[in-house]
């Protein structure tokens, strides 16, 4: 029969049971009360995973052991396994491995894996292979690895009796399926591209011009200066002369015709007086047109306004953002000018609120009383450069923890005002550790009321999935290398803990530099934690350097022109952090240094030295620079940027491809087929829920009801599924049919005593003879139609035997009714059909209205 009348007909079953109450079958629990677990024979295992076959019960032959929860797993030796339950009529497979290996993606330009176990030791003698071919390790580079894959090859990996089945998921570059004469076209319109690229005529060119002003803004009868270089081809220095125009509010204003003061340079200054016509407040542009085509070759724009420069910068600070109960909170104040000179001037008032965006930890039954205001107050700055606020510890309710907000307002006398908003936490203790990794080095400290002690504490260090690689007792403060595959930290001290997720941990676990004397290029690495990493060294596009190491410094001679890149991949938290950079060649690369003093007061005059080197540290002759500066009270200003001329060489970029490894742990559910097998080992056959699916003759449950009748839910199973019911007679009578649509439930009225039930099913006719229906009950039984013939019998003598009659369907029969059962719903079922509408009639522009009707017996009512 169809899995949709299955679907049905189950949903009818619950339905019905649902409705019995509190019976047992109703209470009864629908799955085996223990997980099964066998051993998997590794032949059978690889089908699977390559799609040859499915689980099923044959597969079950090495039993291991039993148990009510799956933790059970932690006990077993290494191997590959399957866990086997029943869940309602279904045998549930899930399939898992213990092992300690994991398998983790290099990013690089070929498909690498990495192998390794718990405790961090690179696995190299494992048997890999992706699809059908095998996958060699390299120990030079310290993986496996093959030219490329793509989605749904299978990795296979098999170590010390051990199988592991992944799947490649290829996230970079995409790979998309296409036609072979799609390809062939594709490949055609990109060969045209490229033609037309190297035969198209270039209009325009990568212009290297700046202009640059004094400063950003000016008031009226201000000097604006400014400084311009201008090319009219790359790295071609414009030779003749410019139009100086000042453009703005519908004016075009000629200042000046300008010849260059050096090949490509220009300088000049001009007042902002009347004579221009200016409107305050409105942005002007600046104009250098060429004197010959009167083209604009260059345009900058500056502010016009009667402006005032207050650049006075708040500052409330805090040392950290957690503070243990008694700790002091220290607030640090300070306001300053551009300069960054204190300001003795105004004052600040602050403000304590609770966080109601987050919530501390509050003691069991107890009542807290946090009030929305937890304390303010005034300080005066006009006497202190920095002034230092502690909250005192008696605005805070007692025996919680508290997430709050300081609230700072600056205002000066002049009624400046600024704000600033911290967000801090009070913890629930006086007690606290902190835990601080840096490059690889966890720093592991405790405080009592915000001051640090000494202290005994037990450190664990978990894995991937939670397994512990190291405890160590040890006495605070204390610093210690952070395993690389270890992902959690944990810290107990006198009574307190603390738990550090170290994938949250964002920055670089160690150090390098990569830079280029005038003889060699050169990579050093520093790594205290000595983690393991791959680096990659590119002259160009040919590879000069690659390995597998913890610590590095290496040269390479280069007196060439090429450029280089480096990659640098490593392993931290199980997952992979890739460093890359570049390192061109620059024919022309200067240094440029300046020396000043590092303060300057108002009213003082300060020497500037400017120095030009080239890349070998020798004074470059003739070099024009362009300096200015002006007070930071200007905001929003920015820079030209200028390019370096001359051959700049890059190397080939490294382009990793992105591959993701799934465990392939495959779950699958089928028909529970073995009744007599798993009824015994999963004890099955002392389930209601499952004595109603596979009963030997028939199941019966029941309750009692206050009516004079009693109540029938009938079903029919086979091998634990669920028959559809299309048409069933009581003593003869049609009581019930699928094609009806007025039955909301699937119970029958019933007089007591023994009757005849028929039914009609997708293929059979099933008739009971003889089954009592007991008095002042609701009953739900299940027929097992699974044989031809089953008789039964009552322990009351006075009543006759019992029987079960199946009739299998003729092929041509099965899923449809025959003309004797179709003629009977016909005479039973009242049919309602929607034909209301009109007929056009030809040659007849109005439509005749259709009568609506309904049809019982062969009568038609309209």
């Amino acid at each position: 029969m169809s899995w949709k009348s299955i679907i049905v007909s189950i949903l009818t079953f619950l339905y019905s049971i649902a409705l019995f109450g509190q019976s047992a079958l109703f209470n009864s629990q629908r799955q085996s009360s223990d997980y099964y677990i066998y051993k998997l024979n590794p032949e059978i295992l690889k089908k699977i995973h390559i799609g040859e076959v499915k689980f099923n019960e044959d597969m079950l032959t090495d039993f291991v052991q039993k148990g009510k929860y799956r933790n059970q797993k932690l006990n077993l030796p290494r191997g590959n396994y399957v866990e086997v339950r029943a869940d309602e009529n279904n045998l549930v497979y899930d399939e898992f491995i213990i092992d300690d290996l994991y398998a983790k993606v290099i990013p690089t330009e070929a498909f690498a894996v990495c192998l390794y176990d718990s405790l961090g030791n690179m696995i190299t003698d494992a048997h890999l292979s992706l699809g059908k071919n095998r996958v060699s390790y390299d120990r030079k580079l310290g993986y496996y690895h093959a030219a490329n894959a793509k989605t749904g090859d299978i990795v296979s990996i098999l170590h010390k009796g051990v199988y592991h089945y992944l799947r490649v998921e290829k996230n970079w570059p995409y790979e998309e399926k296409v036609s072979f004469w799609q390809g062939v076209k594709t490949n055609w319109q990109r060969t045209k591209y490229k033609f037309k690229r190297i035969f198209r005529k270039k209009k325009s060119f990568d212009n290297q011009s700046f202009m640059v002003f004094n400063k950003p803004m000016y008031k009226p009868n201000d000097q604006v200066k400014f400084k311009a270089y201008l090319e009219e081809g790359k790295w071609k220095p414009n030779l003749d002369s410019v139009e100086v125009h000042v453009v703005g509010n519908a004016k075009d204003t000629v200042i000046t015709k300008l010849a260059p003061y050096r090949p490509g340079m220009y300088a000049f200054s001009f007042d902002l007086n009347a004579g221009l016509g200016l409107t305050l407040d409105k942005y002007y542009r600046v104009l250098l047109k060429s004197s010959k085509s009167k083209q604009v070759l260059l345009e900058e724009s500056f502010r016009y306004e009667e402006y005032e420069l207050k650049s006075l910068t708040f500052s409330m600070k805090s040392d950290r953002t957690d503070f243990a109960k008694g700790d002091s909170i220290r607030l640090k104040l300070k306001v300053v000018n551009e300069n960054d000179m204190p300001i003795y001037d105004g004052r600040v008032e602050l403000k304590v609120v609770p966080n109601s965006y987050r919530t501390g930890k509050m003691k069991a039954n107890q009542v807290n009383f946090v009030p929305d205001t937890l304390w303010q107050t005034t300080v005066s700055l006009t006497e202190v450069a920095e002034k230092e606020i502690v909250l005192p510890d008696s605005i805070f309710p007692s025996g919680i923890g508290l997430p709050f907000q300081v609230i700072g307002t600056y205002l000066s006398s002049d009624n400046e005002r600024h704000e600033k908003i911290l967000q801090l936490n009070l913890l629930d203790t006086e007690k606290e550790i902190r835990i601080d990794v840096k490059e690889g080095q966890a720093e592991i400290k405790y405080f009592e009321k915000g001051v640090e002690k000494s202290s005994d504490a037990q450190i664990e260090l978990l894995g991937e999935n939670n397994e512990m690689l190291r405890v160590e007792q040890v006495r605070l403060p204390h610093s210690m290398p952070v395993a690389w595959q270890a992902t959690e930290i944990g810290v107990e001290a006198n009574g307190i803990s603390e738990i550090l997720d170290l994938e949250q941990e964002q920055k670089e676990q160690f150090s390098y530099r990569f830079y280029r004397t005038t003889d060699s290029v050169l990579l050093t690495v520093n790594n205290p934690a000595a983690i393991p990493f791959w680096y990659q060294v590119r002259k160009g596009k040919k590879m000069v350097l690659s390995g597998y190491a913890t610590q590095l410094n290496e040269a390479i001679s280069e007196k060439g022109k090429d450029g280089y890149s480096m990659q640098i991949t490593y392993l931290f938290t199980g997952r992979a952090k890739v460093i890359k950079e570049d390192l061109p060649f620059m024919q022309k690369n200067l240094n440029l240094e300046v020396n000043t003093a590092t303060t300057v007061y108002p009213g003082q005059k300060a020497e500037v030295q400017l120095s030009v080197t080239d890349k070998v540290g020798k004074p470059v002759p003739d070099v024009d620079i362009t300096a200015y500066g002006f007070t930071t009270k200007f905001r929003n200003t920015s820079t030209p940027n200028v390019k370096i001329g001359g051959l700049m060489l890059y190397a080939q970029p490294f382009q990793n491809f992105n591959f993701d490894l799934d465990e392939a742990h495959v779950r699958h559910q089928e028909a529970l087929k073995d009744w007599a097998r798993w009824s015994k080992e999963m004890q099955l056959d002392t389930i209601a829920f499952y004595q109603f699916l596979f009963p030997k003759v028939y199941y019966q449950a029941s309750q009692p009801v206050a009516e004079i009748k009693s109540q029938i839910s009938p079903y029919l199973v086979v091998n634990g599924l669920v028959q559809g019911v299309h048409m069933m007679w009581i003593d003869g009578v049609l009581t019930y049919a699928k094609q009806s649509q007025h039955h909301d439930d699937y119970i029958f009225e019933i007089y007591p005593g023994q009757h005849e039930f028929k039914f009609r099913t997708h293929d059979r006719e099933v008739l009971v003879k003889g089954f009592r229906v007991e008095k002042g009950r609701s009953m739900i039984v299940s027929f097992n139609i699974g044989q031809d013939t089953i008789g039964f019998n009552y322990p009351d003598e006075a009543l006759g035997k019992g029987q079960i009659l199946v009739k299998m369907l003729p092929k041509d029969d099965v899923g449809k009714l025959k003309d004797t059962e179709v003629t009977e719903l016909k005479k039973q079922l009242i049919s309602v059909t929607n034909n209301f509408g009109a007929w056009q009639l030809p040659n007849l522009n109005v439509p005749i209205e259709m009568p609506g009707y309904i049809q019982t017996s062969g009568d038609l009512f309209i």
